[in-house]
This record gives C-alpha cells, structure tokens and sequence, in this order.
C-alpha cells in the first residue's frame, strides 16, 4: 500500500509540511467504506405519540437529562428493542430522545432536516435515528444512545479523575469521523454538514465514533458550484475561512472542519476556546506554528459517529458551491469563504473537519474566550506552528506526550494543514483524508 504522504517523515527530512500533500495517495479506492452506508428508499424510523415518549423518559424528569444544546434537551429513556414500546427503566433499550424547544436557536426546520438525511441515511459512522414525535407543538427525536458521550467531552473535560484521550484512540475517533463525512460527501444523494466540531462527533459504548446532529446539512448541486450564504452556520473555530468570509460552501468546508478536529484530537485543546490568551483562542491560528516541523508538533498540548444533522444540507461535490442568505455553524470551525461570503461546498466541511484534527492534535478548542485574544482561535494560534516538522511537535497536547512517534503527530498535522488551507480547491477531499488515516493509523499499528 502506497503512502499517502510523498515523502517520508523523520528527523532528516524536509522542515516544510507542504511536500506532505494527501493528493499523492496511492492507497485502494474507499469504494468498501462507501459500501458501508445507504441510503434508504424511505424513511426507515418509528412514529412515537408524546405519551410513549413520556412513558420512556419517565415524564422528562430533570435525571433524565443527558444534555442540552440549541435544540432543546435530551433525554435518557427505554423502549423494548423489538416493538420500541416504552419499557421499565433498564429493561429495554437505552434511546436518546431530543425534546426540541420552540424557544430555542434551532426550530422546525432543522428538526425536519434532521428526519429527513437521518431516516434515509444508514452509515456504521452516522448515528441512527430511530423515531420521530410530532404531535400539537411538539418536536421529538429518537436516536440510538451513545453511552461515551462527545469527542468534546473527552478533549476538553476538565474532571482530573477522567483520562485523556489515548493517541490511538484519537487517530481512531478521527478516522470514523472522516469516514463519516465522506459518505455523506460522496453517496448517490451529495450532502453538505456544515457543523463538524467535537461536540458533533458521538462515541458509542466501543469508542465508535459516529456524526450527529444533522440540523443544518443541506443537498447540494454536483461538479463546480457552490452554494452563498449570508448567514453562516456552523460553530466558531471549525468552520472554513471560505466559509465564514464570503459564504461559499462544498464539500471540502467540510474537511476543513475535520482538519480542526484532528487538531483537537492530537492537542487536546479545543477549536475555540476564550479561557486561553487571545492569541490561542483559535485552535488553527494557534498550532500553525507548531505544525512547521516535527519537533514543534510535539510541543502541542474512543470509535466517534457524527451528530447534530440539523445543519447538513444537500451539498456540491468537486468545486461547486451554494450561496446562502443564512450563514450557520460554530465559530472557529465555520471556513472563511462561507462567513464571509456565504458560499457553500463540500471544502467547507474540509476546513471544518482541518479544525477539528488540530483540536484533537493541540488539545485545544477551536474557540477559547478564556485565553488570550491573540489565542482565543485555534487556527490562528496554530498556523505558526504548522509551518515547519519541527515545530509541530511543539503544539501537540502534552497530556499524550509518550504514547505517539514524532512522525504520527506530523502526519496528523499535515493533514490538517491541508484540510484547513485559505483556498479551498487546495483542500482534500474527505475521500483522500480517509485514505491517509487509514493509513496513519495502519503505521501505528
């Protein structure tokens, strides 16, 4: 199997990270991660009454409540695994029911997005929806229980009594994520997610790492176009800067995004966090420098689905783009082109996957107002890094300092670095980003 980088990293090679290029990658086709996921011919999930529901969740008492979000609350509840009727607590299965508040930043529309690419959509990196509640003003979904909890939650948690992310289990949260997306990016139905970000990503009970959290996908048209938005939507810190500066969406604001996790991944810093200094606030802007040479990348301080579809949208493929009147994500993950412009590609996921990669690198969040201003973004505090092998290493969470080779965390960052690059045709496809996981991870091994 070839190798995805083109040339070998060690301590006698180039300082640069820009001959790593995921362009060269010689490995078999991910035609069998394809094969994983389909799309349904309808929609394959239950309709609930509220009272079921009510039944399930014990009257949505408040130690019912696992997490809340824009959405509204989510729920701990049981239902028998065969006929999903609501069972005794412990008796049956464990579901996660997601009440939707009609106060709340996220309404009708991304409760109904989330139907629609969920209950379609089956892929072993995609969390499965199970059923639906609309009834009066009521807005209820049902997913499968994600006993793990959040990529977020194992990044950034600030519980002493609780370990880190293990290095091979982030090279792992990063690969299902990334398979995850590029399903999406490339099925028969082409799909835009435009919030990836650690809280998006959930961990199964095995450390399966799935995407959540659909609301604000969308489809998209195929070859060059793009979507523009003027409102960007997403989350600060992951979102691509294509993205967030001219609003310009495809399927590589997506990587980018993935990029920015891999980032938290590798440095347990998160995509934003304002705790930190300004300058280390962005989790990109903070590790750039870190990602310029191997002995940098080593200075930077569980199975993972996708969540959260509210967001996704039918997205173009290649270099097409939608332009959006309502640019919407997470600040610090969002790609520039989409915030500022608002157009829309699959290379806006790209860039917000890139963020995602250097959280997962760094440690650090993708947005942090608790640092100082110069650091708040992590891509901004990380681009100095990313600029030679050597300094990568000096942005890689110190929290995993000997469990990686120096050359795992430069090819981790290089990856990112590509994910989150300005221009957005210079960004992989999540296909590419796949393949030189699987790689990454096959060299660990």
């Amino acid at each position: 199997m070839g190798s995805c980088l083109s040339s070998r990293v060690d301590h006698k090679s180039s300082s640069s990270l820009d001959d790593l290029h995921l362009s060269s990658c010689q490995s078999p086709s991910s035609a069998a991660d394809k094969r994983e996921g389909e799309i349904l011919s309808k929609a394959n999930v239950k309709t609930f009454t509220f009272n079921e529901l009510k039944l399930a969740t014990r009257n949505f008492r408040p130690d019912s409540v696992v997490g809340e979000g824009g959405f509204g609350s989510v729920y701990r509840g049981w239902i028998d695994q065969t006929t999903f009727a609501p069972t005794k607590s412990s008796s049956g299965l464990l579901v996660a029911v997601k009440s939707l508040n009609p106060d709340g930043f996220q309404g009708h529309r991304e409760w109904l997005t989330e139907i629609n690419y969920l209950g379609q959509l089956s892929h072993p990196n995609l969390v499965k929806l199970i059923g639906y509640c609309l009834e009066d003003e009521h807005r209820l979904l049902v997913y499968e229980f994600m006993h793990k909890g959040s990529l977020e939650d194992h990044l950034f948690t600030n519980d002493v009594k609780c370990k880190p992310l293990s290095w091979l289990l982030r090279v792992k949260v990063a690969l299902d994520a990334a398979k995850g997306l590029a399903f999406l990016h490339s099925g028969p139905v082409k799909v835009i997610y435009r919030d990836i970000k650690a809280s998006n990503i959930l961990l199964d009970s095995d450390f399966n790492g799935k995407l959540s959290d659909f609301g604000l996908a969308r489809d998209g048209p195929m070859g060059e176009k793009s979507y523009v938005s003027t409102r960007v939507m997403g989350t600060f810190g992951y979102a691509a800067p294509e993205y967030v500066s001219t609003g310009h969406l495809n399927a590589k604001s997506d990587v980018y995004s993935f990029g920015v996790v891999l980032l938290e991944i590798l440095s347990g810093r998160q995509a934003l966090d304002h705790s930190l200094p300004t300058k280390e606030q962005n989790l990109v802007d903070w590790a750039r420098p870190y990602l310029t040479s191997k002995r940098k990348v080593l200075l930077m301080d569980f199975n993972g689905k996708l969540s959260d579809f509210g967001l996704a949208r039918d997205g173009p493929m290649g270099e097409k783009s939608y332009v959006s009147t309502r640019v919407m994500g997470t600040f610090g993950y969002a790609a520039p082109e989409y915030v500022s412009t608002g157009h829309l590609n699959a290379k806006s996921d790209v860039y917000s996957f890139g963020v995602v990669l250097l959280e997962i690198l760094s440690g650090r969040q993708a947005l942090d107002h608790s640092l100082p201003t110069k650091e708040q973004n992590l891509v901004d505090w990380a681009r100095p890094y990313l600029t030679s092998k050597r300094k990568v290493l000096l942005m890689v969470d110190t929290r995993i300092n000997s469990q990686y080779k120096p050359d795992e965390a430069v090819r981790m960052a290089s990856i990112a670095v590509q994910c989150i690059s300005s221009e957005p045709k210079s960004r992989p496809t999540m296909d590419q980003v796949v393949r030189a996981l699987i790689q990454l991870q096959a060299s660990m091994v």
